[in-house]
């Protein structure tokens, strides 16, 4: 057999020994380096791949949503509009007096005072104050409805009541308030009691 020689180019075999290792050493490094890359690599490319496949999801959803949007804009608008309605409603109803109630007992009352009174104005807040006025034809029944005012079956249903004008006049005691002449007029301040309102 025929044998190969080999020229050793290093002086010392020791240091030829010694460069051989650190370069297996290198080669070790180095393939373990490359192995971390493709690895870096591979993992970098699924995670990117995944968050695009996320990214592609999302824009077709949003994309149906926005098509929905532009296909029901007319029932959206509907939509908001009958919201904004019931806010308002919602609100009138909050800040509502509930007049009906207190209307009828203070005609009611007037009714029952004097044939020729008639309730002019009246208004009704929320917390129940209230001013009103009552004409009358003539001073008789000018004092005939004053008087029925000072009696408990007209003040049971008022916390406070205050005459706060009377003001009015009368060519003769025999004009009526139908005559369309001149008449008298009582204004009443006040507060009600609360009533049952249902």
């Amino acid at each position: 057999m025929y044998q190969v020689k080999r020229i050793n180019l290093f002086a010392k075999q020791k240091k030829y020994l010694q460069v051989e290792k650190y370069f297996s050493w290198l080669r070790y490094g180095l393939i373990i380096l490359v192995a971390l890359f493709v690895v870096f690599n591979i993992f970098s490319f699924t995670v990117l791949s995944k968050e695009q496949q996320k990214i592609k999801s999302l824009n077709v959803t949003s994309k149906q949503y926005l098509d929905f949007l532009i296909k029901n804009n007319d029932i959206e608008a509907k939509f908001i509009f009958y919201k904004n309605k019931n806010n308002e409603f919602n609100k009138i109803i909050s800040n509502d007096v509930n007049f009906l109630p207190y209307y009828q007992v203070l005609n009611e009352s007037i009714k029952n005072s004097t044939s020729t009174a008639l309730l002019s104005a009246l208004t009704i807040n929320k917390d129940r104050t209230t001013d009103f006025s009552i004409l009358v034809g003539h001073y008789d029944s000018a004092l005939v409805f004053i008087k029925y005012a000072e009696t408990e079956d007209f003040l049971k249903n008022f916390e406070a009541l205050t005459l706060t004008e009377f003001s009015g006049q009368l060519k003769s005691k025999s004009q009526t308030v139908d005559s369309g002449d001149n008449s008298i007029t009582l204004t009443f301040k006040g507060k009600f009691k609360k009533l049952n309102e249902n």
